[in-house]
């Protein structure tokens, strides 16, 4: 269910999906969004309201020094770098221009000048192997599964408190920790990619806006799906995600216990904590 706030971007309760036993999340418990470095005070009250106990940030050290998130009285707010040892991530993206437009990657700041930077920079091709190594490498690097297996057992603490995870844009890294969540409480694989398409449409009138403008400048299908991976969500992506966790670890579950140290208690106490 979406989350309206005045300036919080891409939020929304993973409250009424279908899970185990017939069973569903608890709604008001289980948040996602973006970054919340611009939250208004009615944004603050609103998840006070909502009796918030936990805030994971995701993000890169740099990005929340640059960004840092508006405190929410009675929530403690944990950082889990889940991309400090992916070696994808390129140098180039600590380019001032760079640097601009990716900040500007929110509903509010997007225009017509910010995707134009954008589609010029995708042209040069720099961000192709970064993005198409991205989910894999979260999935796939020790240091990362380490960051995810310490934000699970940092929201096992809070014994059915309501979290809220979020990265940047709350699409790819906060993507995964959905996944992961949704997942350990049983969500078919069908609802869980449902979920993470969802923040699709939070970034729809910026995705439009950049293919128009990608279409200007001859963009070829390679490149179009980078933008789409940077500005909204490119579902291949997650796909490649579940191939290599099938592959390597032959299930998700198999993949929860052994990567991310959900045994068979910890996975009994989530679902009990959220699901109804």
């Amino acid at each position: 269910m979406e989350l309206i706030f005045e300036n919080i971007a891409n939020a929304r309760d993973l409250g009424r999906i279908a899970c185990a036993d017939g069973k569903r999340v608890k709604s008001g418990v289980l948040l996602r969004s973006a970054n919340l470095s611009h939250a208004t005070a009615n944004d603050v009250k609103q998840l006070q309201n909502m009796n918030l106990r936990l805030v994971c940030d995701l993000r890169m050290e740099k990005e929340r020094m640059d960004a840092l998130d508006v405190d929410i009285p009675g929530a403690k707010n944990v950082a889990f770098d889940v991309l400090k040892f992916v070696s994808a991530i390129p140098s180039n993206m600590d380019h001032p221009e760079a640097k601009n437009f990716f900040k500007a990657l929110t509903p509010k700041l997007y225009n017509g000048l910010v995707a134009e930077k954008l589609c010029d920079f995708v042209q040069t091709g720099v961000m192709d192997a970064p993005v198409s190594k991205l989910y894999v490498g979260l999935v796939a690097k020790r240091e990362s599964q380490q960051e995810y297996a310490r934000m699970l057992d940092c929201i096992l603490e809070t014994q059915g408190g309501a979290v809220l995870w979020h990265c940047s844009q709350g699409k790819d890294r906060a993507g995964m920790a959905s996944v992961y969540i949704l997942s350990i409480l049983g969500a078919s694989r069908e609802s869980i990619l449902a979920d993470y398409c969802h923040s699709g449409d939070s970034y729809a009138s910026m995705m439009a806006l950049t293919e128009s403008v990608a279409a200007k400048k001859n963009l070829d299908a390679v490149k179009l799906g980078v933008l789409k991976a940077m500005v909204s969500v490119n579902e291949n992506l997650l796909i490649q995600a579940f191939d290599f966790i099938d592959a390597q670890f032959g299930s998700m579950d198999v993949y929860l216990e052994k990567a991310l140290g959900m045994t068979s208690e910890k996975v009994h106490l989530f679902r009990k904590y959220y699901l109804e």
